[in-house]
């Protein structure tokens, strides 16, 4: 119900993953990052799902960010 948790975006992305609804994962790991771009375990699984799917290019870019955001934690 609160649309401004963190926990509660990255949890619901989690559970979309697992039923393999791909849209509504993604939607819920990029609100997540949207309330907190450093989140890296919906970085971790963004790329896990672009992998997954072939998307490289994009899989590829959201390493990048995922290395910098360990690299300043």
């Amino acid at each position: 119900r609160d649309n401004t948790s963190v926990d509660g975006h990255y949890l619901l992305g989690l559970l979309h993953d697992a039923r393999n609804q791909y849209a509504d994962a993604v939607a819920s790991y990029r609100r997540t990052l949207y309330l907190d771009p450093n989140h890296h375990n919906a970085l971790e699984q963004l790329v896990l799902l672009h992998e997954k799917r072939g998307e490289l290019q994009a899989s590829r870019q959201l390493k990048t960010r995922l290395e910098r955001v360990r690299s300043t934690s």
